[in-house]
């Protein structure tokens, strides 16, 4: 993979690569951006606030659009074998499963329109370098917009309930491009921005998003950047991390008490250090869920009850699991088999040797899979298909580097 050492884009490929970048985090800057909207302005559930939500849409479809040349040029048999075999799944399910058909049609725009384009676009990148870049930069606005909500969410001037998955899985990209950062070469705007995305998330999000978090940070404490040398300041970095992983463990409810005081003191109740602080493991609801859909699962093992048959069942509500959502969709044969690839791929990110492809796809894992084993669905999650597009990218320039050898 390329990783330019320098944020100037030199060839026609580098400068397409920039603009393929560009598009696939805009999603997320949008999506951001039209948060921050409806909340600042309190537009949920108005007019205006559903015409925001249509020009978020047609704005990323544009820049879609707008790239969508080079993405023929460089990926055109597999945008004709990705559609070709995704419209013969679905149709096949929605003539199979017609019970399913109402929720099926929901699912239309968010998989065809915005997953898989994001997927083909993810997997057309051939300069991750450029990418990070624009990860970075993407980030940084991401932080902003996260930061000044935060603020008025504290200071009662907007609301989002008890809670904001939504905000806390916005942040995730901020908070581990950062926190990375930081792992890799302490600096006090890395330690500003980390703290305080935490905190945010800490505050007003919910668990799954700092379960992200952790996960990234084992995964990068695991295959620690040994290109970096090993400077005095960077042993004692590793230090104080030990030090201070080991004390928050010990002293894990007494911190998170404290913090739960602090922000009780300016108003603000933490739903999720409420329920890390519970004796027992809280689901938050979703047992019912997962009784339901385990349910389904054993009434019909062999085909499943189809795509979207967990929202038929549960009211228009997702499985909230990957493995329970994947199981109910293709039965437990094929289900499985998908299960099995899919674990396979991710532990074989493990061994990558080249810690820069390394570094990327763990944070991808982080922000676009751990997330789906607690909450959203694989058919609308764009991120869990950017981390698809990321990894068959990298297995396809490392198949093309071993037949130039």
């Amino acid at each position: 993979m390329d990783f330019p050492n320098d944020e100037v884009a030199q060839s026609k490929e580098d400068l397409e690569d920039k603009k393929i970048s560009m598009v696939i985090l805009s999603s997320t800057v949008i999506l951001t951006v039209q948060f921050f909207l409806l909340i600042s302005f309190d537009l949920m559930d108005s007019s205006l606030g559903s015409m925001v939500q249509t020009l978020s849409k047609g704005l990323v479809g544009i820049l879609l659009l707008y790239t969508f040349p080079i993405i023929l040029k460089r990926s055109l048999g597999l945008f004709i074998v990705v559609y070709y075999i995704a419209i013969l799944i679905f149709s096949l399910h929605y003539l199979l499963f017609p019970q399913n058909q109402e929720y099926m049609s929901d699912l239309i725009f968010p998989f065809f329109f915005m997953c898989l384009p994001i997927f083909i676009y993810s997997r057309s990148l051939e300069n991750w370098g450029i990418f990070k870049q624009t990860m970075t930069k993407a980030s940084v606005i991401i932080f902003v917009l996260g930061l000044i909500l935060g603020i008025q969410i504290v200071s009662g001037a907007a609301s989002v309930g008890d809670y904001s998955m939504t905000l806390s899985y916005y942040l995730l990209l901020p908070s581990i491009i950062f926190v990375d950062k930081l792992l890799d070469q302490f600096s006090i705007s890395s330690l500003v921005v980390s703290v305080l995305s935490i905190v945010i998330i800490l505050s007003i999000g919910s668990r799954g998003a700092i379960m992200c978090i952790g996960v990234f940070v084992l995964l990068k404490l695991i295959k620690p950047n040994a290109e970096i040398p090993l400077t005095k300041s960077r042993v004692f970095l590793y230090i104080v991390l030990l030090v201070s992983t080991s004390l928050i463990l010990l002293n894990f409810k007494s911190i998170l008490l404290s913090i739960d005081n602090l922000l009780g003191e300016y108003g603000i109740h933490s739903r999720s250090i409420r329920l890390f602080l519970a004796p027992e493991v809280s689901l938050s609801g979703r047992e019912g869920i997962y009784e339901k859909v385990l349910a389904a699962i054993g009434e019909h093992p062999i085909l499943g009850i189809g795509l979207a048959g967990d929202r038929q069942i549960t009211n228009g509500v997702y499985a909230h699991n990957l493995l329970l959502e994947v199981l109910i969709n293709f039965g437990v044969v094929l289900g499985s088999l998908l299960i099995v690839f899919l674990l396979v791929i991710m532990l074989k990110t493990l061994f990558v040797r080249d810690l820069k492809v390394y570094n990327m796809l763990i944070m991808w894992i982080s922000i676009g899979l751990v997330s789906l084993f607690v909450s959203g669905s694989y058919l609308t999650e764009l991120n869990f298909w950017i981390f698809l597009g990321l990894i068959l990218s990298y297995y396809k320039q490392k198949s093309y580097r071993k037949t130039r050898q």
